[in-house]
């Protein structure tokens, strides 16, 4: 009896767990930006609310939210993620991470393929950049960048980087 419901028991964890994504390890956030720890660049366009970062803007910008230094991030994927929520924005809203190279500039990621538009529920956003061998990158900045008015919402901004 007790094999026939450990054996139950196994089925049933397995069959819940084969459709679901892998949770990040904390050793792939390479940063994450909590209200009340971490403060925004663009302070007078975002405020914090528990544990939401909300960003309103009257008129199209780039809201600069984070930027810091970044070492040893030689051939690999490192993404901007955030959960993010629409309130009444017009046109389109979108998160941009700038990745700066010493002597090269500035190289960026729009997370255009998947726009905050109108009124939308939480969902998870990413905007991508893929180092080759032998790109050393110096410096990263998080923004979000609306087209027209309104408001997001952002929670567990972070940026995460994965090998290639």
């Amino acid at each position: 009896m007790k094999h026939r419901y450990l054996s139950v028991l196994i089925f049933v964890l397995l069959s819940a767990c084969k459709n679901e994504a892998v949770a990040p390890t904390n050793e792939n956030i390479l940063r994450a930006f909590t209200p009340g720890i971490a403060a925004p660049i663009a302070s007078d366009l975002v405020r914090a609310d528990g544990d939401e970062w909300i960003v309103t803007v009257a008129s199209p910008q780039s809201v600069r939210l984070f930027e810091f230094p970044v070492t040893n991030l030689n051939a690999s994927r490192i993404a901007y993620q955030a959960s993010a929520k629409a309130e009444g924005v017009f046109g389109a809203a979108y998160l941009e991470m700038w990745v700066r190279f010493p002597g090269k500039g500035e190289f960026f990621s729009k997370a255009l393929d998947t726009p905050l538009q109108g009124n939308m529920d939480w969902s998870e956003y990413s905007a991508p950049f893929f180092l080759q061998k032998g790109q050393a990158p110096d410096r990263i900045r998080l923004q979000l960048t609306f087209a027209d008015r309104g408001t997001v919402r952002l929670k567990n901004v972070r940026v995460e980087k994965t090998p290639r």
